[in-house]
């Protein structure tokens, strides 16, 4: 897949739609291509993340552990960005993410993704803005969840 390719896939990805040509082109030039094959471990829950993942072909299921047994969190495909807090902020992978097929991925470093966001400073603002939004949806969904959970 050529640059132009990568760009116009991480340009369908939300947290990267307010980008222009230049950090998207830096963003994909930097970025480390994998090609792994059915069934290999791309992290483990626990591990602490320096990356997010774009799935550019392929699945992955993202996994949990619960006592001995493993269950599928959700199950991801082309176009699916895994991990994109990992960009921001320095976490423990909150589940391990397993090839469900053979894949290519691009990873996004977060010190990579850090020197963008200082060149151009107003992707920082616009990011702010769509994590903030993010946020308030899911505390709508929430409050959503635990009014049901009250009325029985």
């Amino acid at each position: 897949m050529g640059l132009e390719e990568d760009i116009f896939l991480l340009r369908k990805i939300e947290l990267f739609a307010s980008f222009d040509n230049e950090p998207l082109r830096l963003l994909a030039f930097g970025a480390e291509k994998m090609q792994l094959k059915r069934g290999t471990t791309l992290f483990q829950e626990g591990d602490t993340s320096d990356s997010a993942y774009l799935v550019m072909h392929g699945g992955i299921d993202l996994m949990r552990a619960h006592g001995d047994q493993e269950f599928t969190v959700e199950s991801v495909s082309s176009g699916a960005l895994i991990d994109e807090m990992a960009l921001i902020t320095r976490m423990t992978r909150s589940a391990s993410a397993i090839t469900r097929t053979n894949c290519e991925l691009m990873r996004i470093g977060r010190s990579q993704f850090r020197r963008i966001l200082e060149e151009y400073p107003q992707l920082a603002a616009n990011l702010h803005e769509v994590i903030t939004r993010r946020f308030q949806e899911m505390v709508a969904r929430m409050s959503e969840v635990q009014s049901r959970l009250g009325d029985d």
